[in-house]
């Protein structure tokens, strides 16, 4: 593994193939195929040695085993996975991931087949930072402009995924507000209505500018004060 540096960010980059085995493409419905695609697959990997071997949620589709409703075949298909991982050729590097390690067979996570268990935990304030000055710049932000302490005091507990999501939609609605303010703005035009002075300081005679009341619905105008001020309002 190599890394290079992009902008600030340095990235990872994997110099052997990665390839993904899904569990659950490998159950079929007939006795004996799973097996078979199970040996299919693993037979695949091993001609590309050296390859990285990538399964996402190994409990969801290797756990489990002890119930006879499949007739057996999840048992068999964890028996044939297990001699690989005893046998498999040293160019096959195996990598999991797992939400719940204690779903998984014993015999899973013994030496021999899985060397290590790692914990991940959730980013901690320095990790945080980390990602969402991330993020910012693939969205050509300059994190700098951002708050950035407020935003990691924030999101205590918030995934990277999570972290994501916060940018990406803190984004959105900002789009969303300049449009709006933009539509505002666009709508106001002149007027040759005069508002009524009123000593009270209430605005009863203030006139409206934009759109005629016989209009459907509420649409942006200015309402002109009797202080000779425009402010924002509906007509």
């Amino acid at each position: 593994m190599r890394e290079v540096a992009h902008g600030e960010v340095r990235r990872p980059i994997l110099v052997e193939p990665l390839v993904l085995l899904d569990p659950g493409a490998i159950y079929a419905m007939y006795v004996g195929e799973s097996e078979q695609r199970l040996r299919s697959a693993l037979s695949t990997v091993d001609a590309m040695a050296p390859v990285v071997l990538w399964i996402d949620e190994i409990e969801k589709g290797f756990a489990g085993s002890s119930s006879d409703a499949d007739a057996g075949t999840a048992r068999r298909v964890i028996g044939s996975f297990l001699r690989w991982l005893q046998e498999r050729p040293a160019g096959v590097f195996l990598i999991a991931t797992c939400n719940d390690v204690e779903t998984l067979p014993s015999e899973f996570v013994r030496r021999g087949r899985f060397d290590e268990i790692f914990f991940v935990d959730l980013p901690d304030p320095t990790e945080r930072s980390s990602i969402l000055e991330l993020h910012l710049r693939q969205r050509r932000r300059d994190p700098s402009s951002f708050d950035l302490a407020a935003l990691v005091a924030a999101t205590d507990g918030f995934t990277g995924a999570e972290l994501e999501a916060v940018v990406v939609g803190g984004l959105y609605r900002a789009f969303g507000e300049a449009t709006t303010s933009a539509r505002m703005i666009c709508s106001r035009r002149p007027t040759d209505d005069a508002a009524v002075d009123d000593p009270g300081g209430v605005d009863r005679g203030a006139a409206r500018m934009g759109p005629g009341q016989g209009d459907a619905g509420l649409r942006p105008g200015v309402v002109a004060r009797h202080d000779g001020r425009a402010e924002t309002g509906y007509a």
